[in-house]
């Protein structure tokens, strides 16, 4: 029989160097953010993002190359897993991906990285980059089949907190400009992007729990859809009630629960069922005149 004092010892001595490795790697060691007036986008984001051709000729046929490059035709939300969502835990995101995955390889990282209170973004790939943060998760594809391959077409964005905390105004007033940036370049037939995500929609959103709920809950408990998708992107409430309350009906960890697990992951496939047999020929604006009186279609109709 192992003696108790030696597990003791032994347990300490690992606590010790896990101590002593985090210190080292996320205490120390600062960000790596040389350009950060092109990067960290705040309340104009969108704008900002436009005016920078990252997807011109040249740099275009360099990406394939390297094979890194997607079509973009949905939104993933995740949360970091660290940090009570203070500056310290957006200090440690950004060194996460831009010191340790980044150096390693591109394709290990997220599009965005976001400050959970003031909403301050650190871009971390470029707007059409392969991503690799969804893991195993299950989407729809635009031809109505479910799939894993969620990376190849996906947008993802990180909070920087654990879950646990609320999201601040700042997040769902910046995501919603990054959303409304992608909607744009998928409604303009001009845009030099539009190849990349014309086939992204509104209602092709969602939180990584769940696509996979038996191992992931980000964003959690306390992302509200609803403040995120109608009164900041500003689809139509009927809408929202019709195609995408789903998301915020099941969210939470049921992680530990095998059979609410199964039954979130099936609430949703079955939402993501209803949404391409009725929407799939649907236009963008579609989302924002839905169930809308004639003034304001007028309004939310630009496409």
């Amino acid at each position: 029989m192992i003696d108790q004092n030696f597990l003791i010892i032994a347990r300490k001595i690992l606590e010790f160097i896990l101590n002593f490795f985090n210190k080292k790697t996320y205490k120390k060691t600062k960000p790596v953010i040389e350009d950060v007036e092109d990067v960290v986008l705040k309340s104009n984001w969108w704008q900002l993002y436009t005016d920078y051709d990252f997807l011109d000729e040249d740099f275009e046929r360099a990406a394939k190359g390297r094979g890194f490059i997607t079509k973009k035709n949905q939104v993933t939300l995740h949360f970091s897993g660290w940090g009570i969502g203070d500056d310290a835990a957006f200090e440690r995101l950004n060194d996460y991906f831009t010191n340790i995955i980044g150096k390693t390889t591109r394709n290990a990282n997220c599009t965005l990285n976001m400050h959970n209170r003031s909403g301050k973004i650190l871009r971390i790939l470029e707007a059409f980059e392969q991503t690799w943060t969804n893991g195993y998760m299950i989407y729809m594809d635009i031809k109505g089949r479910f799939t894993k391959s969620t990376n190849n077409m996906a947008i993802t964005i990180e909070v920087a907190q654990n879950g646990n905390y609320k999201y601040g105004p700042g997040v769902y007033r910046n995501l919603a400009k990054v959303f409304h940036w992608y909607l744009r370049q998928a409604a303009d037939e001009d845009s030099i992007f539009y190849k990349y995500c014309k086939d992204f929609k509104p209602w092709r959103v969602c939180g990584h729990e769940h696509g996979y709920p038996h191992k992931r809950y980000d964003p959690g408990k306390h992302f509200d859809w609803f403040k995120f998708l109608v009164t900041h992107v500003g689809i139509s409430k009927s809408f929202f009630d019709r195609y995408l309350l789903v998301l915020d009906e099941n969210k939470g960890n049921t992680m530990k629960n095998k059979a609410e697990s199964n039954l979130k992951l099936s609430r949703f496939k079955q939402a993501l069922e209803v949404i391409h047999v009725e929407l799939a020929d649907k236009p963008i604006s579609y989302a924002f005149s839905y169930g809308r009186t004639q003034a304001e279609k007028k309004i939310f109709n630009r496409g």
